[in-house]
């Protein structure tokens, strides 16, 4: 990839799923500051916020996080509200969610959103990874927050 220098286009995805087996080794929050220039996409995967140095939440360009426990939980809302105040709001959001909602942070829009991805999923790709048959319903935001 650095050999064919920088790009602003995506040239390659890499997902690394159960992320805290290489997130301990520097490179991979050296990866995570440069790769973007060069047209790398790294999607980092894992269950705790404590596999990930905090360069790599400084570094991504989306976050998505998923329900997690309560100290998780407020990893994440630090990361996502930096006014204490509103902290407290984001982490409740992150304890409240049910199964297939997420709380997403982007760089293309601000601060964050609600989403039920699950409505984003049609009914036959539904069926194969979730055991249900349930019609997906028109895609929206449970809310956008505006912190």
């Amino acid at each position: 990839m650095m050999m064919r220098g920088m790009s602003k286009s995506l040239r390659l995805m890499v997902c690394v799923d159960e992320a805290h087996k290489l997130c301990n080794d520097p490179k991979i929050t050296d990866l995570a500051k440069e790769a973007r220039k060069y047209g790398l996409g790294l999607i980092l995967s894992s269950q705790e916020t404590r596999d990930f140095h905090t360069s790599i939440f400084a570094n991504a360009g989306t976050q998505i996080v998923l329900a997690l426990e309560d100290a998780d939980a407020g990893v994440m809302a630090k990361v996502y509200a930096q006014e204490k105040k509103d902290q407290g709001m984001v982490k409740g959001l992150i304890l409240g969610q049910p199964s297939g909602v997420v709380l997403i942070r982007s760089t293309h829009f601000a601060p964050y959103s609600q989403v039920d991805i699950m409505s984003r999923i049609s009914a036959g790709e539904r069926a194969g990874c979730c055991g249900t048959t349930q019609r997906g319903k028109a895609s929206r935001p449970l809310s956008r927050c505006g912190v």
